[in-house]
């Protein structure tokens, strides 16, 4: 075989068990940070700290697989509870952002009606500034019911992201 070749399959196989190795290693973390929590913690590791600043260190306890498995039936990991709190600071952002493009899109009509005016004096003479300051009217009255309808809708997302954490928990 081409020694290019088996170095590139060596350096994939190692990065495939460099992969599987840091997964297991992050497995037994979230394991015992899970234990921990539980108050499963091995006696004679417990480091007590001196210090008023210091907590004491926990490790926990050694059990099998299917001692954890068992210890999950009663007491399942909190891996949903995150993914919701993170799909609620997702939702905040989102009703966060549809609120400032609302009102961005207020400042931009307010930008383009005062602008309108302008060139409307100018331009016209004031012969037709009736009708270019007509028309900053209109951009500016879609604008409000168009920042207005957003955050109504911001709104409503809120309340009811609001409602269904009550309906769940």
């Amino acid at each position: 075989m081409n020694k290019l070749v088996e170095e590139f399959i060596e350096k994939k196989e190692k990065e495939i068990l460099d992969q599987k190795e840091i997964q297991k290693e992050k497995k037994l973390e979230r394991r015992n940070n899970h234990l921990i929590k539980l108050g499963i913690v091995d006696q004679t590791k417990i480091i007590k700290s001196d210090s008023y600043f210091y907590e004491d260190s926990y490790d926990a306890l050694d059990v099998s697989d299917e001692e954890y498995a068992l210890i999950c039936k009663y007491a399942p990991e909190e891996q949903k509870i995150e993914k919701d709190e993170e799909d609620i600071a997702i939702a905040k952002d989102r009703e966060k952002a549809l609120r400032s493009v609302a009102d961005t899109v207020l400042f931009i009509s307010i930008v383009v009606c005062v602008a309108l005016s302008l060139i409307g004096l100018i331009i016209s003479e004031g012969h037709f500034f009736g009708m270019y300051f007509a028309y900053a009217i209109i951009i500016l009255i879609s604008s409000i019911i168009i920042r207005s309808v957003a955050h109504v809708l911001a709104n409503i997302s809120s309340t009811l992201k609001k409602i269904n954490a009550k309906i769940e928990g």
